[in-house]
């Protein structure tokens, strides 16, 4: 699956790295999703968020016109206790990916 995460702290991309395997084609980005970042989404079919974040309405609708079709959450922040295990559990999300982390329901 072809997808992009938003706010990558830079000790997360080796973790990112080992637990996808080539598996995925993940985007890293530092930056969070704003106006000025949300075209990094564009020819995905998912995007990786830190959770809590809350996604503005203007920034869904443009998501929903890329063809977006997941949002997989993840813990954010230093305090993570098990980075491999965590970006592990990020790719097996990636891997089952259905309603249940739809940016919205199948029409």
């Amino acid at each position: 699956m072809k997808a992009v995460a938003y706010s990558v702290l830079d000790f997360e991309k080796e973790y990112f790295a080992k637990a996808n395997k080539k598996k995925h084609d993940i985007t890293l980005i530092a930056n969070p999703l704003t106006v000025d970042t949300v075209h990094y989404a564009q020819g995905k079919e998912a995007i990786i968020m830190p959770e809590g974040f809350r996604i503005p309405e203007d920034i869904t609708q443009k998501l929903c016109n890329m063809g977006i079709n997941y949002i997989i959450t993840r813990p954010a922040g230093a305090d993570i206790s098990n980075l491999q295990e965590t970006a592990e559990q990020i790719i097996k999300d990636l891997d089952t990916a259905n309603e249940d982390n739809r940016l919205l329901p199948a029409s």
